[in-house]
């Protein structure tokens, strides 16, 4: 990076900021593809988040929340991996890094009409030290569609989902660019009072509270996809013979509007009420919860996408029109772990990774 040169930084949005409500806050939600296409090593100290029209007026990411979001691209084997934990994200020449911006608004902080940024690099090379480069802006995106539950009563543990370092924000597919599917996708295990999520330890499938249980449309659509057939994976057992049309399991797809395919997965054999073609109204039964396809135990995985292609374009945000909130930070435990009975209501907004809840009964 020579002196008086622009600083050589590709960034570039990999998708726009959508404003999403988890529980009571405002959280926006996007990435940045960041990358170093010099001989030199470039040195990323700060990232500045700066908002137009909102109550917050800058976001700063430095130092370990700056490397909170920053994921390699491809990712280095862990022989080679040098301490990301630094004051600074370093990028070797040819690197490049997808960023998982997750911005929280505290909770009476409305979310800005438009964000800017500010990054703050320097070359190990040169001697002219840290200097900052604008990178992209972009308007604020509110376009999430509010919908009923996809399953009725009951203790709900919203898994790997619903959060910046879940598996399924932080997975990507490659599609003639970089995609994320599941951004907004989570997995619902049902518990009993206990918090268990099973009878007993026979790992029996008929064990789990949530095997068999009803899905509903969540809105009125019209059903463009539909797998059945297929059979339930063992609990406990290796996943073996999956490929790009069968992780899914028996599945269920409803375009419910524009950008708006709404996705159950996982499904029990032989359980899908519907058929391709078919006009849906909202509350009617699609299927019921099984363990086919990619799953270990059986559970719901739920979410929303652009398109009919599965795993083939970006998710897209939605919230839920109101669930109870029983438990913020459930984990499994061996001993009995008794649920409240009821817990504040929710509304317009998405649980987040770890809460246990409950959807209203019809």
């Amino acid at each position: 990076m020579k002196a008086g040169f622009p600083i050589p930084l590709e960034v570039g949005l990999q998708a726009q900021p959508e404003a999403v409500r988890f529980g009571t806050t405002w959280v926006l939600v996007y990435e940045l593809l960041v990358a170093n296409p010099t001989a030199d090593t470039l040195q990323v100290s700060a990232v500045e988040i700066r908002s137009t029209g909102g109550s917050r007026p800058t976001w700063v990411l430095e130092g370990p929340s700056l490397h909170g979001t920053a994921r390699r691209i491809p990712p280095l084997l862990s022989s080679k991996v040098t301490d990301r934990e630094g004051a600074s994200l370093t990028l070797a020449p040819g690197e490049r890094y997808l960023l998982y911006l997750w911005l929280e608004l505290a909770g009476d902080e409305s979310p800005p009409n438009e964000i800017s940024h500010l990054f703050r690099v320097a070359s190990a090379e040169a001697s002219e030290g840290v200097r900052p480069l604008d990178g992209p802006s972009a308007l604020v995106r509110r376009r999430a569609p509010t919908l009923s539950a996809p399953v009725r009563g009951g203790r709900w543990l919203v898994g790997n989902g619903f959060a910046n370092n879940s598996d399924h924000r932080r997975w990507f597919s490659v599609v003639g660019g970089l995609v994320i599917p599941q951004r907004f996708g989570a997995d619902f295990l049902k518990l009993d009072k206990e918090g268990r999520n099973a009878a007993d330890d026979s790992l029996d499938l008929a064990s789990f509270y949530a095997y068999g249980e009803p899905l509903y449309a969540v809105a009125d659509g019209r059903v463009v996809r539909v797998r059945d057939g297929l059979p339930d994976q063992a609990v406990g057992e290796a996943r073996e013979g999956l490929d790009w049309s069968t992780v899914p399991g028996n599945h269920v797809l409803l375009e419910i509007g524009p950008e708006h395919f709404v996705l159950y997965a996982h499904l029990q054999p032989g359980s899908v009420a519907v058929k391709t073609g078919d006009q849906v109204q909202r509350g009617q039964l699609v299927g019921r919860i099984g363990n086919s396809g990619n799953s270990a135990t059986p559970h719901l995985h739920f979410h929303i996408q652009s398109t009919a292609e599965l795993n083939e374009t970006p998710g897209s945000p939605f919230h839920f029109e109101a669930f109870e909130l029983l438990v913020e930070d459930y984990r499994f435990q061996p001993e009995k772990r008794p649920l409240p009975e009821s817990g504040a209501t929710l509304r317009a907004c998405l649980p987040r990774k770890g809460w246990v809840v409950r959807f209203p009964k019809p």
